[in-house]
């Protein structure tokens, strides 16, 4: 097979048949089909030179990742997270995958950590006292264990909901034009 030459999928044995063209791979050399997307090869490296530069240089990770949004994101629950270097003394809080060289962790677990001065235990939880997730000033974390954690988490529940119908109550004390409080 010539270098360059371009195909569709069902022609060269592949399930789907979107464009290939046939090149090199820029480490090792081995020829393979490549997809094509805009007329471009969407990869220059074999799948096998592109796991073992990932993890030996961390190039494509973190900051040089073409998908990086400056280090943090919130994720489906709402909690915000972080991308934490390998050289930081918190970053065996981080769950990593494939060996990568950085991780994400929560910002309010590791802003929790940063205050105590050392890593939290997996069963330490970090209650955000106001409730709002995205809000992680130390002045709203709490350490709790996880049974006083769902008892803490209850009784701010039944306070706010005391708050929101005592609201209620003076609001409709105004509409009527009674006085707010007996």
């Amino acid at each position: 097979m010539e270098v360059g030459t371009k195909k569709r999928g069902h022609e060269i044995g592949k399930r789907e048949n979107r464009y290939f063209i046939y090149q090199a791979c820029s480490e090792c050399g081995k020829f393979r089909w490549v997809i094509l997307c805009n007329g471009k090869p969407v990869n220059t490296n074999c799948r096998l030179c592109g796991i073992a530069l990932r993890k030996a240089t961390g190039k494509y990770g973190g900051a040089n990742s073409v998908n990086w949004k400056g280090g943090y994101y919130k994720d489906k629950k709402g909690y915000v997270r972080i991308y934490v270097k390998q050289d930081d003394p918190l970053f065996p809080m981080c769950r990593t995958s494939h060996g990568l060289v950085g991780g994400y962790i929560s910002e309010h677990r590791y802003i929790m950590a940063q205050h105590l001065g050392r890593c939290l235990e997996r069963k330490e939880l970090v209650h955000h006292l106001n409730g709002i997730k995205s809000d992680n000033r130390i002045e709203n974390l709490g350490l709790v264990s996880p049974t006083n954690h769902e008892h803490h988490t209850f009784i701010v529940l039944l306070q706010k909901r005391i708050r929101n119908l005592e609201a209620n109550e003076s609001q409709q004390r105004l509409d009527l034009g009674q006085p707010r409080f007996k």
